[in-house]
């Protein structure tokens, strides 16, 4: 709970970008609309997001850079790599969760 512009959406906006990356239903605009308006052109955007399931640990690792805001990806279980790039940790999640 907080007043209009404290950060609620942008937290739940955060899980989702970790998770789905810069899909349409996720990206409401464009991949340029998950960094801040205060941000300068080529800062890094990144996000990690931890959670267990059925007892393993999973941490999932997104970033942006550069003034394309090129994407990278990854997940790890149990502190062991997983899966990288932006297309296979998305389907990798997708059949995950």
């Amino acid at each position: 709970m907080g007043s209009n512009g404290s950060g609620k959406s942008t937290l739940l906006e955060a899980v989702a970008w970790t998770l789905y990356g810069n899909e349409t239903p996720i990206v409401r605009v464009n991949k340029e609309s998950i960094k801040n308006v205060r941000a300068a052109g080529k800062d890094p955007v990144s996000a990690e997001l931890g959670f267990s399931l059925e007892g393993q640990k999973y941490v999932v690792t997104r970033e942006m850079r550069g003034s394309t805001l090129t994407s990278k990806a990854n997940v790890t279980c149990q502190g062991v790599l997983v899966v990288e790039g932006p297309t296979d940790v998305n389907a990798y999640l997708k059949e995950l969760l």
